[in-house]
């Protein structure tokens, strides 16, 4: 019995470190092996019969697992072939605009068509991207109908509704934002809960921010106030106090917001934030370094008519519904005063 025991011992050892080496065991087959090995016969499986159930099972779920990540293979495939289109497109719409530029806007269409024909040629490949799209994305949801809690589809359709989500936030178009945002919640839900990607998505759905930020005196308290709709106006209403002096990484929840800067013997200095989706601001300046502390100016040196602006970040253009709209950027702007009203003639 002695020997038995020892013997036992090595070769669950040696198992052990097999296993190890290898790729892990399947829970299912774990679990129906020390069910059937198990020292008390009444926990044991009562016939084979069960046992080839829970063993035939498994190897179903094996089957439309494999058969699943064949259909996710295949529409991972055309993402190459997607990227290169798009560059080609991209690159083609770039020569024409570029062209075009060149050209005075009364000259003929013969001038002008050459650069027409890029552009026409760009759309179609355009066509040929958004095809491919839609069937990458209907190969994934096929791959759920074979295995519906298969990570990897679920993984790679919460990777695709995140990108139409951001792009629908920068359209501002309040439908598709929240059409790609219960598509992207669907998906990151069915991943298991502590998993890291589902743990993103969620963070990024959350959308909090921060904001760090600085005086060049000592002490100076920080109210904050947030801007919220009443009557169709954006007013600002008081949330709390950040306290005084440097304020490092305070959270803070996407949305527009007003900083109320005090000090005794200096003028109260007021500072727009807006916190874009998981956005950190700063006051650190394009070239890098140092934040810049927002500068407060002594009682007396603003006339009754300035308004002072403290140097920071602040966002310009992208306004889907504005003609010829700039480029939404975000762009950095020294401090300056200016005049409540200007000066006529």
């Amino acid at each position: 019995g002695q020997i038995s025991a020892i013997t036992l011992s090595y070769s669950l050892d040696e198992l052990s470190k097999a296993v190890s080496s290898g790729p892990p065991l399947p829970e299912v087959l774990v679990e129906a092996c020390e069910k059937a090995m198990s020292r008390n016969p009444e926990e044991r499986y009562q016939s084979a019969d069960e046992l080839a159930k829970v063993v035939s099972d498994w190897l179903e779920g094996a089957k439309k697992r494999e058969q699943a990540l064949k259909v996710v293979e295949e529409a991972l495939d055309t993402d190459k072939e997607r990227e290169a289109l798009k560059e080609e497109a991209n690159q083609l719409r770039s020569d024409a605009e570029e062209g075009l530029k060149e050209i005075p806007l009364w000259e003929s269409e013969a001038v002008k068509g050459e650069f027409w024909a890029l552009e026409e040629k760009a759309s179609v490949l355009e066509e040929q991207v958004e095809r491919l799209g839609i069937n990458r994305e209907q190969l994934l949801r096929a791959a759920l109908t074979h295995k519906s809690d298969l990570e990897e589809a679920h993984i790679e359709l919460a990777k695709q509704y995140r990108r139409e989500h951001e792009e629908a936030e920068a359209s501002r178009v309040a439908s598709w934002v929240n059409r790609t945002e219960l598509k992207l919640t669907e998906h990151a839900s069915a991943l298991p809960e502590g998993h890291k990607v589902r743990e993103e998505h969620f963070t990024y759905l959350k959308g909090t921010g921060a904001l760090s930020l600085t005086t060049d005196v000592d002490g100076a308290a920080v109210i904050l106030e947030k801007y919220e709709e009443h009557n169709r106006r954006l007013i600002p209403k008081v949330v709390g106090s950040l306290g005084r002096g440097t304020i490092v990484k305070h959270s803070l929840e996407m949305g527009s917001y007003r900083l109320r800067i005090r000090k005794e013997g200096y003028h109260e200095v007021l500072y727009p934030v807006h916190i874009s989706r998981g956005e950190h601001w700063d006051c650190i300046p394009p070239e890098g370094g140092e934040a810049v502390p927002v500068k407060m100016l002594p009682v007396g040196s603003l006339g009754k008519e300035d308004c002072y602006v403290p140097a920071g970040w602040f966002w310009s253009g992208g306004d889907p519904v504005a003609q010829r709209s700039l480029p939404r950027r975000r762009l950095w702007m020294d401090g300056l005063i200016f005049r409540k009203f200007p000066v006529t003639n």
